[in-house]
């Protein structure tokens, strides 16, 4: 029998099935972590307490992939997706059992359950996914990844500069906030334990204390090396959901995704004056960039961004997914409740606008968020314990004119309207411009044809809109007043606002108007490249 020969690629090509070109990803990424890895060892972390810390969030990404193929909902989401949801998942997940366990104030106990339980989710990870490839039964997503690998590599690697220049060095930076969030709280939190004096947000607290406990570091002590990995792992998954709202929803495609990468990590309101090292841009105006120097911020943004993607995939029907978009959502608020005060109203009333869909995922998922405010009300009253309070004042503008007034000319200062209005040109430029350029083009009744993503963009608009009211009405009426605290929900709403803002830039025309564009761009960059710079030089 004479069997055909196999045509050989031309001289310099690879096969199609070549191992080389499927093994590009997985290298790329493999590279990222080794730069990572040396980076916080130069800065005195071992590889051991490295590698500890490593399999353990490992673990808690397996933890995470087990309850959403419990719930059958892992096949809706491509792996890339599959991999970040799995990892925030199992952190809330990781959360809320420590927080249980953190009352029986028994280190030994959790440090013995947190192993137990991390394993036993590697264990199953490790054998579903044998078992998958043993069967050879389809892939376990059903999707193709969204981004490609110069996407994931540029979102990795600007994941990498982030936490190498605002993380692994402690002598780097503005660390105030930092070390009372990272240092202070998680060595009060690991020795007094739960229930806290005061109720206060304590979702990264707890994340870092049981990885304290669970590495038998249990006299209080905390160091960098328990959120070197942690604070890299959320970076690039901010980057990443971004530029996956971007490319899935909103149909951005090329070189606009690395745009959009780029502009997650440096933009910012345009600073005045231009070239001015000092406090400029950052109260006075509006900004989304404080996760340099507060870490709950961060965090919450991210586990509060991956509801927002979860809502909008539930908005096609996929089974669960709002469930989960609520059980994210609630998690976010006990990093920190800023986004979750703007997110949960907007999913509230989408739920409610599609009524056509009314079902016990819908159900399920009012009953998570309305379940945080009971608990919230809730635990003082069972353990007699103080809470937080913040006393609401309604001062429009007054944090931001508290601020630009040390900068902007008295001309402009001296009337409110023509203050305010300079506030919102410098802060919202480039959307401002590229949305009535938009509006202009815009023909009434053919939105489907011109913009089918609208839809998928009303959630980010509202968004926007919550959070925007937030910073320009609200102030504390305390000693806080004038800290900006409810500007947090507006960072986060901004940030998942990016992707249709350079949405609406890609389709600028003609090319004279693009130009101008474009050079708005620039300046929102530049506003943010110096935002960085002073973090880096620890002025504010």
């Amino acid at each position: 029998m004479i069997r055909a020969r196999r045509a050989q690629p031309a001289p310099g090509h690879p096969r199609p099935d070549s191992p080389r070109r499927a093994a590009t990803p997985g290298r790329v990424a493999g590279g990222i972590i080794l730069a990572n890895a040396v980076a916080l060892a130069v800065f005195g972390i071992g590889p051991v307490a490295q590698a500890q810390v490593a399999l353990l969030l490992l673990g808690v990404t397996c933890l995470g992939h087990g309850v959403l193929a419990s719930a059958r909902i892992d096949r809706v989401f491509d792996r890339q997706l599959l991999v970040v949801l799995s990892f925030v998942t199992g952190a809330g997940v990781f959360v809320a059992c420590n927080f249980l366990l953190f009352h029986f104030e028994h280190p030994r106990a959790i440090r013995l359950v947190n192993i137990a339980v991390l394993t036993t989710a590697a264990v199953h990870a490790l054998f579903a996914w044998w078992r998958s490839g043993a069967r050879q039964s389809r892939p376990r997503s059903d999707h193709r990844n969204v981004l490609t690998t110069p996407e994931m590599t540029l979102c990795l690697l600007l994941a990498t500069l982030m936490a190498i220049t605002t993380l692994y060095n402690p002598d780097w930076g503005q660390r105030g906030d930092l070390n009372h969030h990272l240092g202070a709280m998680v060595t009060e939190l690991t020795r007094n334990w739960l229930p806290p004096a005061s109720l206060i947000h304590l979702g990264l607290q707890i994340f870092l204390a049981a990885i304290d406990c669970t590495l038998g570091r249990t006299n209080g002590e905390w160091s960098f090396s328990g959120y070197g990995w942690v604070g890299f792992s959320f970076l690039a998954c901010q980057f990443f959901l971004v530029a996956y709202l971007g490319k899935r929803f909103l149909a951005l495609h090329g070189p606009w995704v690395a745009v959009l990468v780029l502009s997650t990590a440096f933009f910012g309101a345009i600073n005045y004056p231009l070239f001015a090292l000092d406090h400029a841009s950052y109260l006075g105006l509006f900004n989304f960039s404080g996760y340099f120097h507060n870490q709950p911020q961060l965090t919450a943004t991210v586990i509060g961004l991956s509801a927002l993607v979860c809502l909008l995939i539930s908005r096609t029907g996929a089974a669960y997914t709002y469930t989960l978009a609520a059980f994210l959502a609630a998690t976010s608020f006990f990093f920190k409740p800023s986004f979750f005060t703007v997110l949960a109203p907007v999913m509230m009333l989408m739920g409610l606008l599609d009524r056509r869909r009314l079902n016990l995922d819908r159900l399920i998922g009012y009953a998570i968020l309305v379940a945080v405010a009971v608990s919230w009300w809730a635990y003082p009253l069972i353990f007699d314990i103080g809470k937080l309070e913040t006393d609401l004042l309604v001062r429009p503008f007054a944090v931001l004119f508290h601020y630009s007034s040390r900068y902007l000319p008295e001309v402009v200062l001296r009337y409110p309207l023509l203050h305010a209005a300079v506030t919102l040109i410098l802060s919202f430029a480039l959307p401002l411009f590229a949305a009535s350029i938009a509006v202009a083009r815009f023909r009434p009744g053919s939105w489907r044809e011109d913009m089918p993503w609208l839809r998928e963009a009303l959630p980010i608009l509202l968004l926007f809109v919550l959070g925007t009211a937030q910073a320009i009405l609200f102030v504390e009426n305390n000693r806080r007043m004038f800290h900006g605290n409810f500007t947090w929900a507006f960072q986060s709403a901004y940030l998942a606002t990016l992707p249709l803002v350079v949405k609406l830039l890609s389709l600028v025309r003609p090319r004279a108007l693009l130009a101008v564009a474009t050079g708005l761009l620039l300046l929102h960059l530049w506003g943010g490249a110096l935002r960085y710079g002073r973090f880096l030089i620890g002025s504010w």
